[in-house]
């Protein structure tokens, strides 16, 4: 979910000051900064990382992008394919794990009454947080919608932010059946 309405300011300033907490609180540092000097609020990235956490926050033509996770170990190996978006975290966090069991169910009517009841609830979810933000100006700002990330991220990222990964495998098998049962519901 993104949106598309430039900033006041920069992209960078606006994440630094809705997830100061990951720098406050759990001792992750900025280990790199992308900005396009032309449209810093448009193009932009910002990496916050410790010795075994990475979050990624980015601006793509002026589209907010959830958070990434990614564990350090797989840095390495798999840079950010190995991370998860934040909106699966949130997903997992906040599924009955029949429903996430039924997700990788090989019938297709289960996979659909599954995707409902966790992938849809969880957009709806969302974007209840995301109109609430709005805070009665007719559209979400770029402000709004990283302070949703932020909690979002503090509430189901908490774990991965103190460098717990136990449920890091079970993620990512979430990840691999929520992609094959998209493929099945669109």
């Amino acid at each position: 979910m993104g949106e598309t309405r430039p900033m006041g300011n920069s992209f960078i300033t606006a994440a630094r000051v809705a997830f100061r907490y990951l720098e406050e609180e759990f001792g992750l540092r900025i280990s790199q900064i992308q900005e396009n000097e032309r449209r810093p609020s448009s193009d932009a990235y910002i990496e916050y990382s410790s010795a075994s956490c990475v979050v990624a926050l980015s601006a793509d033509r002026g589209a907010i992008v959830p958070p990434v996770v990614s564990r350090m170990a797989d840095q390495g190996k798999y840079k950010h394919e190995g991370g998860l978006i934040l909106d699966r975290i949130c997903e997992y966090g906040r599924a009955k794990p029949q429903d996430v069991a039924r997700l990788s169910s090989r019938d297709f009517d289960e996979i659909k009454r599954a995707w409902q009841a966790v992938v849809e609830e969880n957009g709806r979810r969302e974007y209840s947080m995301m109109m609430a933000a709005k805070a009665g100006r007719t559209d979400i700002t770029s402000e709004a919608r990283l302070t949703v990330y932020a909690g979002l991220l503090r509430e189901y990222g908490e774990p991965f932010l103190r460098g717990e990964f136990s449920t890091w495998l079970a993620l990512h098998e979430y990840n691999w059946h929520w992609l094959v049962a998209q493929e099945i519901v669109t």
